[in-house]
């Protein structure tokens, strides 16, 4: 087998040298320069042709060198195409095409295909790897060569035949050298952008040695693809039009001159669903599920539809909707990282450290105040960072990695000495420096054990959480599946971070040292900044980073550090921090030096880095320090880390903070930490224990245990009874947690001034706790399938609803309503249009019509839209009952407000929606809590022990950080005699303060003298 190879690498070696240097030489030496001179050429087309020395010596050469050169541009064309199919990454999106010259680009593509499978054998031979690309991968203290493999990502599931005959009639083919999916598409279907429809086709087949088709970036010779007859392949035919409930029957409606034509087709978007316009300018990250009929949902429950027009610019259209083609629809998505280059991980590290300082925030918010929240202008980068975050990734390599090293410590084995992490969207990959076992869920991955994945869904809970015990692990980029990259800077030592821009380098700098201040595997990592982001330590407040201006002076203490270590390490007979426990955590100092010091601080540095065994001693340098581990950023998207040994560069999108966002995100910290309350109504102050009624006597729990299981059956009861008079969902606040339900028992009617605007059949908009939107009174898809994933795609749907609802105009333009629910993608795209116009349209018929034919979502009329008000809203009617002053509003109407609420406000979404919501949702959380501690003072004044039970639990839901309401709380209690009620009121705020900060279960002042009072109380009375 190898002997043909060579010998057929080396036929299509000579072809191409023929054809490629050959053929010049021949032409040359035959005609010379067929090129005629102005005399020649005017004889040719005056006089006649005699013995054809025209044709022969000038139009047949001119002819064959045209030929020639065609044939070699679509060689040298076709040279990086077939180095990136040999690597598994011929990505259409990536592939080099030259119009006009496929044929050639094909004919070539077999020539170097050929050539670089004896002369590239580390790629060429990559039959042999499982399931994905593979390649080398060693740092310098890599005693054997370590495989990083990229398995690719989860492909969407097969699609199915339509008949047993088009199924029969499918084509197999088998995959020759030089092939890609787009090719075969292009020569097999018409059009490279069906390469999916092959994909889909050919991934159930077993290919030879077992392996599946499971990337359709990666296809090897030998294996068989399946083409899809005609009647599958072909596009989808627009279905016939469902007949319209009578109720819901179109309503004639003027037209202006401008607006389309009623019978004019819509104009739906050419471009493959699997790719986002390139207009975008961002890459897609995930390969998108279909959500029923119009609707592709996105990583999450993204609901999106390739529709017709809801024409923006004109005044009034009728619906044209019906007989748009429902089946191709694809939804604008985000890529892995902002516009700026934050990546998904780097984002949530930040948002969760904000939403620390948020709680904050609340916790010393005083009633009648809300929290300090960002101008419109800095606001927009969280909305970008909640587009792209991934909580869920990186809590996965926090606790993977947590769990190995609690399995270091219950067995007493040494830490794995791991290098690289590669995250994906269903697993996680661990790189080692040297031969291990790994406890299970992990399994290995190459027959050496230096490789292990781990899938997300495996990963098991740890009773006794260690400390981190790979705190140096820092993202890079993603690489060509679009996995994560990260490398532990414990293990490297020295990462030369290079690039011939200052801005590119200073941006994957700062991005570094970001994600190191944020992420909750650094717990214990000091990071310390020499000539790049001076302002982070202050700016961003983490605890974890400060900045430096004398390198001298962190030289001395450096060297300092690494003594006490390694005499540390002497003692306890270790042989570097990669072996230690984690039962005394050491905290690596990581130094990131925005370019490279003179000598001979250079020197010093080098050797402090580079010591073996490790000290916990790494730097991050903007230029070459020490060490062979080179991470290049070339441009935005394009750069290479170069792993030593190994001889690989590997190809990486990188990681960025530019100068832009850095400033963003500093003002946006600045505001959480530093923003003043704003007074937004008077409010009650808190009482004093001696204007509280004393308690008569000890509460008898068994006795208020039962009153309050009667009052709930009660409530409910009242509740169902005023069902046809309420929206359905308001017989879910029956279950709210301690106490809504029991003020509901005395009066369940709502109030006159929201009965009036409640129909009995109107959606509703429930904001107050888990989103929701109930009683939609349009259309239901009524095939079982399509309702199923229909129902998965709701969700988007309605945040389009509480968007257009919560305006404070009551309206909301083209590009806002874009902007709010695709961050950071282009408005005025053909495919952006097409997302946006789909979800209104589809929107607009689940919501329906009202009782007089109009519709809940009205057309856009000049590029605006509305929501009708007879849509009702449940913040909308607390704001009724309680106005803008709490202080005087009516005691009834308080305890029918709270009724209201079930949860946090506008919880239970996805973590990357509802990001233009968070100054609402503040305004929101401030509104019920204020509202729940004027009902509990009134409460407490009059001896009513059970509403203010519940408007202080309220109040606790829905700000729990805010110690007022738990002081509200304790006072309940005391009110009701119950001490046991108190002591677990305080524990459970000790318990809530840690896990907010675990170093932090101290009461606030004011909390600590109510206790102390009550305390001195108890003492005295007994």
């Amino acid at each position: 087998m190898m002997i043909k190879r060579i010998v057929v690498a080396l036929g299509a070696l000579a072809l191409s040298a023929l054809l490629l240097a050959g053929i010049p030489l021949l032409l040359i030496d035959l005609a010379g320069n067929p090129i005629p001179s102005w005399d020649r050429l005017v004889e040719a087309f005056t006089m006649p042709d005699y013995g054809g020395r025209f044709l022969i010596g000038t139009v047949i050469p001119v002819a064959a060198w045209i030929a020639w050169a065609t044939f070699a541009i679509g060689f040298l064309a076709e040279i990086p195409n077939q180095l990136r199919a040999l690597r598994g990454s011929a990505s259409p999106r990536h592939r080099v095409r030259v119009p006009m010259l496929g044929a050639q680009q094909k004919a070539a593509g077999v020539l170097i295909a050929a050539i670089l499978a004896v002369f590239m054998p580390s790629t060429a031979m990559a039959a042999e790897p499982t399931h994905a690309e593979t390649y080398a991968a060693s740092s310098t203290s890599i005693s054997q060569t370590a495989v990083y493999e990229a398995p690719a990502p989860a492909a969407q599931p097969a699609a199915q035949p339509t008949t047993a005959e088009a199924a029969a009639a499918d084509e197999r083919r088998v995959v020759e050298s030089g092939d890609t999916l787009w090719a075969i598409a292009e020569e097999e279907l018409g059009a490279g952008e069906r390469y999916s429809e092959i994909f889909e086709a050919s991934r159930d087949s077993v290919q030879p040695g077992g392996q599946h088709l499971s990337d359709p970036d990666l296809i090897l010779p030998g294996w068989t693809v399946t083409i899809p007859s005609a009647q599958q392949a072909a596009p989808a035919s627009v279905p016939e039009e469902a007949p319209v409930p009578p109720e819901q029957a179109p309503v004639e409606a003027p037209v202006s001159e401008d607006a389309p034509a009623v019978d004019e087709a819509p104009e739906v978007s050419e471009a493959p669903a699997s790719e986002t316009s390139a207009d975008e300018g961002t890459a897609t990250e995930d390969v998108q599920e279909s959500a029923g009929p119009g609707f592709v949902t996105g990583g999450d429950d993204t609901p999106a539809e390739q529709s017709q027009a809801d024409d923006e610019e004109a005044s009034v259209v009728a619906d044209v909707d019906e007989d748009v083609d429902e089946t191709d629809w694809v939804d604008v998505v985000t890529d892995w990282r902002t516009l700026g280059g934050i990546g998904g991980v780097l984002a949530a590290g930040l948002l969760s450290l904000l939403g620390l300082r948020r709680a904050n925030q609340r916790r010393n918010r005083k009633p009648g105040t809300q929290v300090a929240m960002p101008d419109e202008t800095i606001s927009t980068v969280e909305l970008e960072l909640r587009a792209v975050e991934n909580p869920e990734g990186m809590d996965a390599v926090d606790h993977a990695l947590r769990l190995l090293g609690s399995w270091a410590q219950k067995t007493g084995q040494p830490l794995p000495t791991l290098y690289a992490l590669r995250l994906s969207e269903t697993e996680i990959n661990v790189f080692l420096e040297e031969p291990a076992k790994l406890p299970e869920p992990f399994v290995a991955d190459t027959d050496d054990n230096m490789a292990w994945v781990v899938a997300l869904d495996k990963i098991e809970a740890i009773e006794e959480i260690p400390s981190s015990p790979y705190p140096g692990l820092v993202t890079l980029g993603k690489d060509e599946t679009d996995a994560k990259l990260m490398v532990d800077l414990e293990r490297l030592g020295a990462l030369n971070v290079l690039s011939t821009d200052p801005q590119l380098q200073a941006a994957a700098l700062t991005a570094l040292a970001l994600e190191l201040a944020t992420v909750p595997w650094a717990d214990f990592v000091r990071v310390t900044l020499v000539g790049v982001a001076p302002e982070l330590p202050e700016g961003l407040g983490s605890g974890r980073v400060r900045h430096v201006d004398d390198v001298s002076t962190l030289l001395h203490e450096l060297r300092g550090q690494a003594r006490e270590i390694e005499t540390a390490l002497a003692l306890e007979g270790g042989e570097g921090l990669h072996q230690r426990l984690q039962s005394e955590a050491w905290a690596p100092e990581v130094i990131v030096l925005g370019e490279v010091p003179e000598e001979p601080a250079r020197s010093e540095l080098a050797e402090l880095v580079s010591r073996i065994p490790r000290v916990g001693i790494a730097a991050i340098s903007g230029g070459p320090l020490t060490g062979a581990w080179n991470y290049t950023v070339d441009s935005k998207d394009a750069a290479s880390l170069e792993i030593p040994d190994a001889g690989v560069a590997l190809p990486l999108v990188p990681q960025l903070v530019g100068k832009d966002d850095y400033s963003r995100i500093l003002a946006l910290f600045g505001v959480a930490t530093e923003g003043d309350a704003v007074e937004y109504s008077p409010a009650s102050p808190e009482l004093e224990l001696d204007e509280i009624p004393a308690p008569e006597s000890p509460v008898d729990v068994e006795a208020e245990a039962a009153v309050t299981a009667a009052v709930a059956v009660a409530a409910a009861a009242a509740a169902a009874a005023a069902a046809a008079a309420e929206p359905a969902a308001d017989v879910e606040t029956a279950a709210n947690a301690e106490a809504p339900v029991e003020a509901a028992a005395e009066d369940a009617s709502i109030d006159e001034k929201i009965a009036a605007t409640v129909s009995l059949r109107a959606p509703r908009l429930r904001l107050l706790g888990s989103v929701s939107l109930t009683d939609p009174q349009g259309e239901t898809p009524t095939n079982p399938t399509t309702a199923k994933q229909w129902e998965s795609s709701i969700s988007r749907a309605t945040e389009l609803i509480a968007f257009l609802a919560t305006r404070p105009t009551g309206q909301a333009t083209t590009e806002e309503v874009h902007a709010a629910l695709w961050p950071g993608q282009q408005h005025d795209t053909k495919q952006a249009k097409q997302s946006r116009e789909g979800l209104v349209s589809r929107t607009r018929r689940w919501l329906g019509k009202d009782a007089n034919g109009e519709w809940y979502l009205p057309y856009a009329t000049g590029g605006i839209y509305t929501v009708s008000e007879a849509l009702t809203r449940d913040w909308q009617d607390f704001l009724r009952l309680v106005g803008d002053d709490p202080t005087v509003a009516d005691t009834a109407d308080l305890i029918k407000a709270l009724a209201l609420v079930s949860d946090q406000p506008i919880s239970g979404v996805k973590s990357k929606r509802y990001g233009w919501a968070e100054q609402l949702r503040q305004q929101m959380i401030s509104t019920v809590s204020d509202a729940a501690h004027e009902l509990a003072t009134r409460a407490l004044s009059a001896g009513d022990t059970r509403n203010a039970r519940m408007a202080a639990a309220v109040g606790r839901m829905v700000e729990p950080e805010n110690e007022v309401l738990w002081r509200d709380g304790i006072r309940a209690e005391h009110l009701a005699g119950d001490r046991a009620g108190v002591e677990r009121l305080v524990d459970q705020l000790r318990r809530l303060k840690r896990s907010i900060d675990p170093e932090d279960d101290e009461l606030g002042a004011e909390t600590q003298a109510l206790v102390d009072q009550l305390h001195e109380r108890y003492a005295m009375a007994s």
